[in-house]
């Protein structure tokens, strides 16, 4: 089975630029433009990584990671962040979060690509290493 990428990012421009890189580079990728289609897509979708902006509509990224957290219906999944702010308290507040990655937007299509990839890689060597003790 394929990687599956969530990306959730209000830029309609990037997410689609984001979208077709990674669906180019063999990986199913599934989009949200807000909080509550963000929320959706991780139930249904089940993404192996989350690509989140925290500026999104109706929800922001940090309501999501909270309910990720929280452990309800929503699926906690590795996520890596984007987001417009340069201040590092901001970045801070998201340590407590367990995100993977942190990144300024705009993120070029290319280094997001490699930033997923070496995430994938990181969750699949873990995923054998849990499988070798199984």
């Amino acid at each position: 089975m394929r990687p599956r990428v969530l990306i959730a990012d209000a830029d309609s421009r990037l997410l689609e630029a984001y979208r077709e890189l990674l669906a180019r580079d063999g990986l199913a990728v599934s989009t949200a433009q807000t909080g509550p289609e963000c929320l959706s897509r991780l139930r249904d979708f089940a993404p192996d990584v989350l690509v989140l902006e925290l500026d999104l509509k109706w929800g922001w990224g940090e309501g999501i990671l909270a309910l990720m957290i929280e452990g309800t219906d929503v699926p906690w999944v590795p996520v890596i962040i984007l987001s417009t702010s340069h201040d590092p308290e901001v970045w801070a507040r998201f340590a407590a979060f367990s995100v993977s990655e942190q990144h300024v937007k705009p993120v070029a299509p290319v280094l997001l690509l490699q930033r997923v990839r070496r995430l994938l890689r990181k969750i699949s060597r873990k995923e054998d290493c849990l499988n070798q003790w199984v």
